[in-house]
């Protein structure tokens, strides 16, 4: 069952006058659409006879309803069209990966994938492969160890309009595992997935790209836990346009955890009322690492003991151009005296979105007011769309009527 949440996240922070984003009900990649070689179940009767049809380059469409049992794609070169998210249901058996792609070359559009139970990705398992998924839900699948929606290693894995929701792993990633491995990420919603290190997304020795993202509502558990949203170990990444809030950790790194020998850059981030232990939105971790924030709402964290952003020895963050409000004091906690420098235009002022009250993600509407300082304060080498200064924060540019 797809959480109720997730057709509201969306919309609350859509703005008035653009039509909304699309939520899990719509059916962003219809098979009536397409050339099919193969219909399901017209023309044969299960998903997996499709497959074993179908010649390589050629595309398989399904109908509406529940496809049931677990699909593997060995050495394939194909595409797989359903109705839509909650149309078409890719229904695992409880045993194993409800999709498992290997050596392949897979387009996967307009299904929801479900009920998978696996040592490494409960709902999607790709090795060696290229994946791309638009218009796809992965919901309610369970990994004993890493990967609970989806697990990938050596492949490039690119994704558009995609929810991953609900899912569990016992160790890395409840949402997305990452392992020597390419992610793509745009209009991709991790939300309320539980995992001791990433609960919404875990990535090592590996790439991670995302734009215009949301990471809300997951879970890091046990009393190692770290990063309740991601956790990013010797990874190359940049994040734009990205919210990371109302996430937990019982450790460290409520928001983000992120370290290990490389550098990231965050540009316009809005980090929001996450919690841990232990740096509430940001923890910092390996020797030579550097986190570069830019343009980044830093708000209403709350640590139970140590600060907002924790950076252990050998790290550094570098903020600039970002705003910081009501968290929890030490603002910054650094083992090198770091410090946020007002010189490099940080500020410390309320933010003044629309709405963002309680701890539902479902209910905020991150719009900022026509009058909030937010406004043209950003990196002044950057420009927004309407060629002003950039903004702070994550759609800062979208004002509240």
């Amino acid at each position: 069952m797809r959480p109720q949440i997730l057709s509201l996240l969306v919309l609350a922070v859509g703005c008035s006058n653009t039509e909304p984003a699309p939520t899990p009900e719509t059916p962003d990649s219809d098979a009536s659409r397409v050339s099919c070689n193969v219909r399901v179940p017209e023309d044969a009767g299960s998903l997996q006879e499709a497959v074993d049809r179908v010649r390589d380059g050629g595309t398989i469409c399904l109908g509406e309803g529940v496809f049931d049992g677990t699909l593997k794609l060995h050495d394939r070169d194909l595409s797989i069209n359903g109705m839509g998210m909650g149309r078409t249901i890719l229904q695992g058996d409880g045993l194993e990966s409800a999709l498992y792609v290997m050596g392949s070359d897979v387009e996967l559009r307009g299904v929801t994938i479900t009920g998978g139970v696996a040592d490494q990705g409960g709902g999607i398992h790709v090795h060696d492969s290229d994946l791309r998924l638009e218009g796809v839900e992965v919901t309610g699948n369970t990994a004993h160890m890493d990967g609970g929606g989806i697990y990938a290693s050596h492949s490039v894995v690119t994704v558009d309009d995609v929810w991953v929701t609900g899912n569990t792993a016992a160790m890395g990633g409840g949402g997305i595992f990452v392992g020597q491995a390419e992610l793509y990420g745009d209009d991709l919603v991790i939300h309320e997935n539980t995992a001791a290190w990433g609960g919404g997304l875990k990535a090592g020795l590996a790439g991670v790209w995302l734009t215009d993202s949301f990471i809300t509502g997951n879970s890091a558990v046990g009393a190692d836990a770290n990063g309740g949203g991601v956790y990013l170990h010797n990874v190359e990444a940049a994040f734009e346009n990205v919210v990371v809030g109302a996430n937990h950790s019982d450790w460290r790194g409520g928001g983000l955890t992120v370290g290990g020998g490389t550098s990231h850059t965050f540009t316009n981030l809005t980090i929001l009322k996450n919690h841990a232990q232990e740096g509430a939105a940001v923890h910092v971790h390996g020797w030579g690492y550097v986190a570069e924030f830019t343009n980044t709402v830093v708000a209403w964290n709350k640590a139970d003991v140590g600060g907002t952003v924790i950076v252990n020895e050998g790290g550094m963050v570098d903020f600039t151009y970002s705003d910081f409000w009501k968290n929890s004091d030490p603002l910054l906690v650094s083992a090198d005296e770091q410090w946020i420098d007002p010189e490099m235009g940080n500020i410390n002022v309320a933010p003044r979105f629309a709405s963002i009250r309680g701890d539902d993600p479902s209910r905020w509407d991150l719009r900022v007011h026509p009058e909030s300082p937010l406004h043209d304060a950003g990196d002044p080498s950057m420009t927004d769309a309407d060629g002003s200064v950039s903004d702070i924060g994550f759609y800062a540019s979208q004002d509240t009527n």
